[in-house]
Formats: C-alpha cells, structure tokens, sequence
C-alpha cells in the first residue's frame, strides 16, 4: 500500500511540473506581424527586421521566431510589385537598343583598341533578332542601322520601342518623351509610330535585355580572339553566326 502511495505521489508531482511548463500558442493563434507597419519603419534610418521583430515580441510574447517572421514579411512584400504578362502580336513590336558591351577595332597605325556599338533590334512576338556593329550611336548610325534593320525583317512593324538614348530622344521623359525630328520621319516613311520605354523600367524591354545578353554571348564571347580593323568584316563576322544575321547593305557599312 505504502508503495502505491509513493508512486501515486510521484507521478502527482510530475503532472504538476509538467502543467506549469509554458507551451507556445498553437500557429494560427499567433498574432501575424503587421507587415504595412514594419515595410514603413524599415525605409527610417538604422531600423532593421530584428530590432522590429524583438519589439514585435515585446506586445507578443508568444509570437512567431525571427525566420518565420521574416518569411512573412518577405512574402508580403512579393505581393506588392506584380508584374503584367505582355502579350505580343505579330507585326506589332520591334524592340532596339545597344549593348553595353561593345565589340572593337584594332588602329592600324597604333595597334590600340577602338571600342564601336553593338545594334540589336528583335522582334517581340517571335523574338527574330537581327545586329550590327555600328562606328557611333550618333544620329546617322542610329537612323542608318534601322534602314539595314527593315532590309533585314523585310518589313517594319507597327510600334517601335527604342530605349531613350540621345539619338532618339530629345526630352527624357517617364511618360511622353520627345522623339528626335529625323528619327520620327523615318518612322513615318515606314508608317510606324516610335514608342520610348520608359527609363530604369527593363521590364518594358525585357525581350530586347534578353537577347542583348545572348548577342553578348554569341557575338562578342565567339569573336573575342579574332582582330577587326573595320566594321565591313566585323559586320561579316556578325553576319556569319547562326543565331544573327545581317541585311543586305550590313557588309557595306562604312569604317
């Protein structure tokens, strides 16, 4: 009898450590952070998400650890720059711009290098691309590789969606930029309308980024060990990789 009792109390002190042991509230019990509240404080400065996670637990003791916190708040963040699918007709838009990196000459005197422009234009519905080298962007470059650029699409589509570099734009601006008098008349002998993409947003591009890195690698990576001391034979080079081709006025471009 004695040694029920004493097992008996035993296991009643047992059931009472384990009572006062403090369990964490169940997960869909946790207070959720106030993720508007903690996207505003970390734009002041020296706030960082572990300072506003340890005042989070100040009010909730019982809240969620710093990792699930931070997934939360991550999370919350991912919801708030959704981006549009564009959706590409045929016929509809060429996309142009010029590589920031550049393909060179080799000085015939000097043996120095003469770094010149890489054109590329692609084609938003089917992503045909077509590139050049180019001795400028400056306006007769720019207006001229476009002329060798229809040559080669065999047609010009109806909008045409240039990055707002000096040749083709005269007045910056995020929603109605000022198109250069010459390039807008080129455009019109054409029958297209030219539509800049608006500055630091890639996504309006994004077809013309992408294939501006492939021509990199394509182009640029393939012809890095061979020298050019004109553009005729650098064009021909271009012209020869499977992926890019050129017009056929490109292997005439002049020095």
């Amino acid at each position: 009898m004695r040694a029920r009792l004493a097992v008996a109390g035993r296991a009643g002190r047992r059931g009472a450590r384990c009572s006062s042991v403090r369990h964490p509230a169940p997960v869909q019990d946790r207070a959720r952070p106030d993720c508007a509240y903690i996207h505003r404080e970390r734009k002041r400065n020296g706030v960082t998400l572990q300072l506003l996670w340890e005042e989070y637990l100040q009010v909730h003791s019982d809240g969620y650890r710093y990792t699930q916190f931070c997934e939360i708040y991550h999370q919350w963040v991912r919801r708030l720059r959704p981006s549009m699918r564009q959706v590409h007709r045929a016929g509809e838009k060429t996309f142009i711009d010029f590589s920031g990196k550049r393909p060179s000459l080799v000085d015939r005197r000097t043996g120095e290098l003469r770094p010149v422009e890489l054109f590329v234009a692609v084609l938003g519905a089917s992503s045909f691309t077509y590139a050049e080298a180019t001795a400028t962007q400056q306006l007769p470059d720019w207006v001229n590789a476009h002329i060798r650029m229809v040559e080669y699409f065999g047609g010009a589509t109806t909008l045409r969606i240039p990055d707002q570099l000096k040749s083709a734009i005269t007045r910056p601006c995020r929603y109605e930029a000022g198109v250069n008098r010459s390039y807008e008349d080129l455009a019109a002998h054409y029958g297209t309308v030219v539509l800049p993409a608006r500055p630091r947003k890639p996504r309006d591009r994004a077809a013309v980024e992408n294939c501006v890195l492939i021509a990199q690698r394509w182009i640029l990576a393939r012809l890095r060990n061979r020298a050019f001391f004109e553009i005729g034979p650098l064009n021909q080079a271009i012209g020869n990789n499977q992926l890019f081709g050129l017009g056929p006025a490109a292997s005439a471009v002049p020095p």
